[in-house]
């Protein structure tokens, strides 16, 4: 019988040897692989700053525009509303409401959750306008009322007659004053151009916020 040379064993144990060192050490190999999982990440990703953080000017200028320019471009989408049925209530007719209902309806959303960001006490407000912004929560408080008078309208004629709460003197110059001390243009159209979903944003913003401030808590 003839008998593998020794040299010849030996040659072969060392390739076999080789090949499973290489194996042990391959780059694809999930126990030495360097990536990280989406958990591992996640428990060392950056805690939510619990707050409370101060806005300088430029950021307060941003967020009072985000507050408040949703809300303003749909008190004009309500006043077109009975601008487009008032000739023809005038002229003894009876328009649909419907138009000025969506338009208030719409308005009693977004007023409240302004007035909801406007207490937010997460934000400190610069000094020179914290004392004038109660004033506007103020404003859309007072609108709730006659909103929802307007919402709930059974006709036109009874929407239109709907009466508005007056506004003290201070009140009315609050939203002037605060543009004024932010360095905002009071021009409200011209500089609404890009916050037109502001406070949709802000609002989701603060529920992902409080939804991480409450599981760190925990």
């Amino acid at each position: 019988m003839n008998r593998t040379p020794r040299a010849a064993l030996t040659a072969t144990a060392m390739t076999v040897l080789l090949a499973a060192l290489a194996g042990c050490t391959s780059p694809t190999d999930e126990s030495t692989s360097t990536e990280r999982s989406p958990a591992a990440i996640a428990e060392t990703a950056p805690a939510v700053d619990p707050g409370p953080v101060t806005l300088t000017a430029a950021d307060g200028a941003q967020r009072y525009l985000d507050i408040v320019c949703a809300n303003n471009i749909a008190a004009g989408k309500l006043a077109d509303a009975f601008t487009a049925g008032e000739a023809e209530w005038l002229n003894g007719g009876a328009p649909d409401p419907g138009a000025v209902k969506t338009a208030a309806t719409d308005r009693v959303a977004l007023n409240r959750i302004a007035i909801e960001q406007l207490d937010d006490t997460y934000f400190v407000w610069p000094d020179t306008v914290a004392g004038h912004l109660p004033h506007i929560r103020t404003s859309y408080m007072a609108e709730l009322s006659t909103l929802n008078a307007i919402a709930n309208a059974g006709s036109y004629e009874d929407a239109y007659y709907t009466t508005w709460p007056e506004m003290p003197a201070e009140q009315q110059a609050a939203a002037q004053e605060i543009r004024y001390q932010l360095g905002l243009s009071a021009d409200t159209d011209a500089s609404c151009v890009g916050h037109e979903n502001g406070l949709n944003a802000l609002a989701a913003a603060k529920a992902d916020r409080d939804a991480a401030l409450a599981a760190t808590a925990e």
